[in-house]
């Protein structure tokens, strides 16, 4: 291989190569509360801070767990939603995240 040629770790990848999950959270708009809080995508334990709505995370492919929650006044990991996601080569996980009614009660997370 020349010195022009790139290694294979360093091809890049193409849109056609996205493997990871796809989180869309949303809750009941009389829960008015809520607009005011971000929820938080949790994969593997590694918290990214999130937004209502629709979120992609590149991943590799395999095994991951997925917690959706948010932070409401002093209650960490308030309507707490978890789900075991197998992530395919070349494939994206589609999530839903629904926060209940309920506060206080757990979130769900279904594959869309």
């Amino acid at each position: 291989m020349s010195d022009s040629e790139p290694s294979a770790d360093e091809v890049p990848t193409t849109a056609d190569d996205t493997t990871g999950i796809s989180v869309h959270s949303s809750h009941n708009p009389l829960a008015w509360m809520l607009f005011f809080v971000s929820p938080v995508v949790a994969i593997n334990e590694e918290e990214h801070p999130s937004k209502w709505g629709k979120q992609d995370f590149p991943l590799d492919p395999g095994t991951h767990e997925v917690e959706v929650y948010f932070n409401y006044f002093f209650t960490p990991k308030c309507c707490l939603g978890k789900a075991t996601v197998e992530v395919k080569a070349g494939e994206v996980a589609a999530l839903k995240y629904e926060a209940p009614f309920f506060m206080f009660s757990a979130g769900t997370i279904t594959q869309a």
